[in-house]
């Protein structure tokens, strides 16, 4: 197995449809940075167009992963870390991941 070198300020972002913890890298050490849960999804709208057969559950994941993406977009430009290791699970990573037509 090999070292894995990450400077001071990468963040480690590790997701799924339900929850999301973040990792910051320091001089001693990875430590838990933040913890987001999806609170009331209620008010906030899904990912996307639904498909008809998606569950309450799929569109309520598919609505978190949309805060999640909006919420680390929000990091990045506030420019509170380096560089970005995102680990997600592939519905998850799907839902956070911009429509072709909206990539630059």
């Amino acid at each position: 197995m090999t070292d894995l070198k990450l400077s001071e300020n990468t963040l480690v972002f590790i997701a799924t449809g339900e929850e999301a913890k973040l990792f910051r890298m320091k001089e001693y050490g990875v430590r838990q940075y933040d913890h987001w849960e999806p609170g009331d999804l209620a008010d906030q709208g899904p990912s996307g167009k639904l498909p008809p057969e998606r569950s309450d559950k799929e569109t309520m994941e598919a609505t978190f992963s949309k805060i999640m993406a909006e919420k680390l977009y929000k990091l990045a430009h506030a420019e509170k870390f380096d560089k970005l290791i995102l680990c997600a699970d592939p519905e998850t990573l799907g839902e956070m991941r911009p429509p072709v037509a909206q990539r630059s």
